[in-house]
């Protein structure tokens, strides 16, 4: 373990590498809001003891804010203010028994608020004609078992939790999926996999009420957008895939009605995004307006809130600096290299455009004066330009993200650079596909035997580089090659389609039927490992995708040879190896945040 004082030397180190930055957002972080309301579960000196005294169990900071209130929140808080103590008591023996005491009489066990449920539109794998389109038994038996595992991931909020105060969970009246057994809540972006996977499965009523429950989300005057998950914490958001959820449904049930009911609120977490999360910048003379990932909230992430608070609060740095920071933090979808808030990202502005072209679709369909549904069409082509002229690079045929407030492209190789393709979100087809497939190939991304990576950063330590592969991401590159027309592009996509079947195929037959969050690209069967927590079994999004891979590729895909003694560390028992909070780790992750945020030094 690398010692305070080295690590405060080197963060110091890359503060003043920020000061030639020229300041673009004029809000000091001090003004920025706290997550939320609530003094127990979003901030406060009872969050705070309760995180801080608890570091030797295994997920606490995530566990607590996931337990519901035995008492009403202000007769926990006076109990609370009688102990006489605050802050981390770890060390206290007496301070510290108390504090248990004090939880136990005050908190019940987390995620309470759940029951596990069989879902009503759940089918037989035999009366659902897809399973018999897969040819080899070995893959067909494992669908059928995938498509059962839905029941074990079913849950649904018990009704007397709608209006509780007594719980962080956000109700919702309709069945979820979640996306495994770490997880008390469901997830945006999770969803959207989940549901293609459901709709293989012949569950269009889940998807539905999954739907509903965002809409809802949307429609709360308290809210006004789909959060990141299900609980009130949870203050950002995630990918905007809403409107293709609503697409994807449509497409298998041809709901008309549904699309004319929900139509105004999908205009609503359009206009969410286009008034909080874009911004206008100047790029060789022409003035643009993108998207990108920014969340204004100050302190740690209450779900992380001790692993944020131990990295960040020793540094000798002023306290508006840390709330920069932690706001970089929540800025994101999920925690990578690639991510600050000064980054315009492929993969948001194409999500975006292709959210403009379904709304100008569904503007139509529900017979709007075309006059109107013009909006939606004039906000594609902005952004198919702006993709284009800001973050589409001839010379090596992809796009990047791009620094908007250095005024420079940052031309590693992602995943999701080529989510605009994925999304139709660019010109010139005949131009772009032969030089996006040439980029695939030549960057070494093609090179591993078990899906493709997320980045080829191999120093950053986080769970969404290299060498994790992640479902969602895999699926995007594949279902973008195999509906670009080119033949190239279609043996490339089932080549990757192989390569991960093969993958999650390996892991599950040795693990006991274990379905992983993510990857490790290097060896099939191996899980990816990084992040704040363990990797964890379930996985709702890796067995949708999969079985969307069977219900295109059923006729195809083959089972491979398992082996015998599959060498990757312990993947028996589940259990990643997670990233250990020293110096090196901390020193990677402040290169690439800290140096992006300190507008308020000049």
């Amino acid at each position: 373990m690398f010692s305070k004082t080295f690590v405060t030397f080197w963060a110091s180190v890359l503060l003043l590498q920020a000061l030639c930055v020229t300041k673009v957002d004029s809000q000091s972080a001090d003004d920025y809001p706290l997550p939320c309301s609530s003094e127990i579960y979003c901030h406060g000196p009872l969050l705070e003891t309760v995180q801080l005294s608890r570091r030797n169990m295994t997920d606490a900071s995530k566990s607590f804010v996931d337990m519901s209130l035995r008492h009403s929140p202000e007769d926990i808080l006076a109990s609370f203010a009688r102990l006489n103590f605050t802050g981390d008591v770890s060390g206290n023996a007496t301070q510290l028994d108390q504090l248990n005491v004090f939880l136990a009489e005050n908190f019940a066990g987390p995620g309470t608020e759940f029951e596990n449920i069989t879902f009503p539109d759940w089918t037989d794998s035999n009366s659902i004609p897809f399973f018999d389109t897969i040819v080899d038994p070995d893959l067909k038996d494992w669908a059928v078992r995938l498509h059962s595992i839905w029941n074990e991931l079913g849950r649904q909020i018990i009704p007397s939790m709608n209006n509780s105060d007594r719980t962080s969970i956000i109700y919702s009246p309709n069945p979820v999926v979640v996306p495994g057994e770490r997880f008390r809540e469901f997830y945006y972006w999770d969803s959207y996999w989940i549901q293609r996977g459901l709709l293989v499965s012949d569950m269009a009523n889940t998807v539905k009420g999954m739907i509903e429950n965002f809409l809802d989300f949307v429609d709360r005057p308290d809210l006004g957008y789909v959060p990141n998950g299900g609980r009130i914490y949870y203050e950002r958001s995630q990918p905007p895939l809403l409107i293709p959820m609503i697409e994807a449904y449509y497409n298998h049930s041809g709901d008309d009605v549904f699309i004319r009911e929900n139509f105004a609120v999908m205009q609503k977490e359009f206009q969410f995004w286009m008034q909080n999360r874009t911004v206008t910048f100047e790029k060789d003379g022409a003035n643009f307006t993108m998207a990108r990932y920014a969340v204004d909230r100050k302190g740690p992430r209450p779900e992380a809130f001790q692993k944020e608070f131990d990295q960040i609060d020793p540094l000798d740095i002023s306290n508006t600096t840390k709330n920069e920071i932690y706001s970089h933090l929540k800025s994101a979808c999920n925690f990578s290299s690639t991510r600050t808030r000064d980054i315009i990202p492929v993969d948001l502005n194409a999500f975006l455009y292709w959210n403009a072209v379904l709304l100008q679709r569904f503007c139509l369909q529900v017979n709007i004066p075309v006059e109107q549904c013009a909006y939606y069409g004039n906000k594609a082509d902005e952004l198919k330009t702006a993709i284009h002229q800001v973050l589409w690079d001839e010379g090596t045929g992809s796009w990047y993200d791009y620094d908007y407030v250095r005024g420079t492209t940052r031309k590693d190789f992602y995943t999701s650079n080529l989510t605009p393709l994925w999304a139709k979100a660019h010109h010139d087809a005949a131009n772009v596909l032969p030089k996006v497939i040439n980029y695939l190939e030549t960057s070494g991304a093609l090179d591993y035997p078990a899906g493709i990576p997320t980045s080829l950063r191999n120093e950053s330590f986080q769970q969404w580089d290299f060498p994790n592969a992640w479902p969602p991401l895999v699926h995007m590159v594949v279902e973008a090659l195999e509906n670009s027309g080119n033949e190239n592009a279609s043996r490339i996509a089932f080549k990757i389609a192989q390569d991960w079947t093969d993958a999650n195929y390996i892991g599950f037959k040795v693990s006991d039927e274990a379905m992983f969050e993510k990857y490790d690209v290097r060896i099939p069967g191996c899980r990816g490992s990084g992040g704040y927590y363990e990797t964890v079994l379930g996985f709702g999004w890796t067995n949708g995708v999969i079985l969307d891979f069977f219900q295109k590729y059923g006729d195809r895909l083959v089972a491979p040879v398992v082996p015998e003694n599959l060498q990757c560390g312990d993947v028996t028992n589940a259990q990643s190896q997670l990233i250990p909070v020293n110096g090196v780790y901390l020193i990677a992750q402040f290169f690439h945040i800290v140096t992006y945020f300190i507008y308020r030094l000049i």
